[in-house]
C-alpha cells in the first residue's frame, strides 16, 4: 500500500519572525508547566516534579519551532511524550502546544490526510484519562477532543479559503488574458475595415483621375501634355496592381468610358497630332 497520499501538498512559512514567535510561544508554554507543577494543587495531588519527570512534562512543548519543518513527526512525538508524562505524573498541561502541531498538520495535507492523523492523535490522547496517578478525569476526554480538533478546523478552514482565492485568482487571470485577446482582435478587425475603406476610396480616386488624364489626353494636341497625361494614366493604372497587405486590381473602365463619352468623341485629336505623339 502506497502512503503517497500522506504526503504534504504545501510547506508552512519558515520565515524568521514566524520561527520567532514559536520560540516566544514555546516559552510561555513552559513558563505555564512549571507554575503548574509547582503549584501547591499539584504537589498535594501528585507530588513533586523531579528528575526526567521535568523533560516529559515540558519537552512536548519545547517541539513548537519544529513544526513547521516536520508537522506529522513532530506532532506523533509531542503525543508520545504527552502520554509518558500523563502515565507518570498526571495532567502536565503539555496539551497547550497540541493544537498548533494539528494546525500544521491540517494545513500542509489535504483534508482526508490531515484528518485521519490528527484523529489518531485524538484517540491516544484521550486515553490518558485511564492511566496515570490519580482519579479519572472523565471530562478531560471532551476537552482533549477540543484542543486537538480546534487547531485542524482552523487549518482546514484557512486552506479551503486559500484554495477559493487561488481558483479566483486564476479565473480572473484567464479572464484579463481573454479580454486582451478579444480587444488585440478588434483592433486588428477595425485596422483591417479602416484598410479597405481607405484603399476603396484611395482606388476610386486613382481610377477618376486616370479617366480625367485619359480625357484630356485625347482633348489635346500638344506634344508634351500628352506625354504627360500617359504618364499619369500609366502610374494611375499601376498603382493598385503594387503589392500589398490589401492591395487588390482596380477595374480598369478609363478606355471603356472614354469611348462612350461623346464629349471626348467631339474633340478627338487630328491624326497629325497623334503621329507627333508617337515622334
Amino acid at each position: 500500500m502506497t502512503l503517497d497520499w500522506l504526503r504534504p501538498d504545501r510547506r508552512q512559512s519558515r520565515h524568521p519572525g514566524w520561527l520567532a514567535g514559536d520560540v516566544a510561544l514555546a516559552a510561555v508554554f513552559v513558563w505555564i508547566t512549571v507554575e503548574s507543577l509547582t503549584s501547591n494543587a499539584y504537589v498535594d495531588e501528585f507530588g513533586t516534579v523531579e528528575g526526567l519527570g521535568w523533560w516529559l512534562a515540558v519537552s512536548p512543548t519545547l517541539l513548537l519551532p519544529l513544526r513547521r519543518f516536520a508537522p506529522v513527526t513532530v506532532l506523533a512525538v509531542a503525543t508520545g511524550l504527552y502520554m509518558l508524562a500523563s502515565a507518570s505524573q498526571g495532567d502536565t498541561n503539555a496539551l497547550l502546544a497540541v493544537p498548533f502541531f494539528t494546525y500544521s498538520v491540517g494545513i500542509t495535507r489535504p483534508a482526508e490526510a490531515s484528518g485521519a492523523i490528527v484523529a489518531l492523535a485524538a484517540v491516544l490522547l484521550s486515553t490518558v484519562v485511564l492511566y496515570g496517578p490519580g482519579d479519572p478525569e472523565w471530562l478531560a476526554l471532551p476537552v482533549t477532543t477540543m484542543l486537538v480538533g480546534s487547531g485542524w478546523l482552523v487549518a482546514l478552514s484557512i486552506r479551503h479559503n486559500q484554495m477559493r482565492a487561488n481558483r479566483l485568482a486564476s479565473e480572473a487571470l484567464a479572464l484579463r488574458h481573454e479580454q486582451e485577446r478579444v480587444a488585440e482582435r478588434a483592433v486588428a478587425d477595425e485596422r483591417v475595415r479602416i484598410a479597405r475603406e481607405l484603399h476603396d476610396a484611395v482606388g476610386h480616386a486613382v481610377n477618376v483621375m486616370v479617366l480625367h488624364a485619359g480625357a484630356a489626353r485625347l482633348a489635346t494636341d500638344d506634344p508634351r501634355t500628352v506625354a504627360s497625361l500617359r504618364e499619369i494614366e500609366h502610374t494611375g493604372r499601376a498603382a493598385p496592381d503594387r503589392p500589398g497587405p490589401h492591395a487588390r486590381p482596380a477595374p480598369r473602365r478609363g478606355r471603356r468610358a472614354t469611348r462612350s463619352d461623346p464629349r471626348i468623341r467631339r474633340h478627338r485629336p487630328s491624326r497629325r497630332g497623334d503621329e507627333r505623339c508617337r515622334r
